[in-house]
């Protein structure tokens, strides 16, 4: 994290407190406790006038695991590999690293004097995003676990997922053209529907009539609405075109008949018939 702030004595008590552990690294600045530290970035802030915002804070926190692996030394130099990441000259600006160690998860507080020697400022324009991608860069060239990283991995992890859905999606809308490409009912629909591993699971209202129907993905287990793979899948389409559930027996006691059963008979019809085939 990184942000140009005000600052004050408020913010330098916070980051300089020795109960919460203890400074790794300063530069131009003398100063034994939290107000001398702060009396001293004056001396350099003051230069400039007319901004407000004249310090940089920042944060960098390893991963925990790496964190409570490191020495006073490790959190020193990263610290300094962060701010020439950031293309700061560290060895010509004040600034002040506190390593807070009072939680598992060990942090380097940085002020920063963003006031150069004559009077300028250091920009400060996507601070933010610069100090996400400075500290992914060390974390690679030091072997540590990057949180940019994390993210980017996360985020091809749900890229790769919604590209495997729209592939099950796209399999179903072309098994559903080829089962109803011939005359059937809503219960052999669903029986061929289920030999190909995609089960139609059909939802009933109070009064015991098909509502609606969801897709589930056998394999993956993923459960789609129907309607939402293409609308020729939505219930109303399908009973549209002619596929309708048995009138003869009761709905509800319809869809309750074994799947497993449906499908036997089906693939023995269809192995009886390529025997007669054969014959021929």
């Amino acid at each position: 994290m990184a942000k140009s702030v005000v600052g004050g004595g408020t913010l330098f008590n916070y980051v300089c407190n020795p109960d919460k552990g203890f400074e790794v690294d300063r530069n131009l600045i003398s100063g034994a406790n939290s107000k001398e530290i702060f009396d001293d970035f004056k001396i350099y802030i003051e230069q400039n006038q007319r901004a407000s915002k004249k310090i940089f804070s920042m944060v960098l926190s390893p991963d925990i695991k790496d964190g409570n692996n490191m020495q006073k030394d490790n959190f020193k130099f990263l610290t300094r590999d962060f701010l020439k990441e950031l293309d700061i000259d560290y060895k010509n600006q004040p600034y002040v690293a506190f390593l807070h160690t009072e939680k598992k998860h060990h942090h380097i507080h940085i002020l920063f004097s963003r006031v150069k020697d004559d009077g300028s400022l250091i920009k400060d324009n996507h601070v933010g995003k610069k100090a996400q991608w400075a500290a992914h860069r060390i974390a690679e060239k030091r072997g540590l676990i990057s949180a940019k990283q994390v993210m980017i991995d996360k985020i091809k992890s749900i890229e790769l997922e919604k590209n495997k859905k729209n592939l099950i999606q796209k399999e179903i809308l072309n098994i559903h053209k080829k089962i109803t490409s011939v005359s059937v009912n809503y219960e052999e629909y669903k029986l061929r529907m289920f030999k190909y591993g995609f089960k139609v699971m059909p939802f009933l209202n109070k009064q015991e009539q098909l509502q609606g129907h969801r897709i589930i993905d056998l394999h993956t287990g993923i459960d789609y609405k129907a309607s939402d793979i293409h609308r020729s899948l939505s219930l109303s389409n399908i009973m549209k075109s002619g596929i309708l559930p048995d009138k003869n027996e009761k709905l509800h006691k319809t869809l309750e008949k074994p799947y497993e059963e449906g499908l036997r008979q089906i693939l023995q019809s269809e192995t009886q018939a390529k025997s007669y085939n054969l014959k021929r």
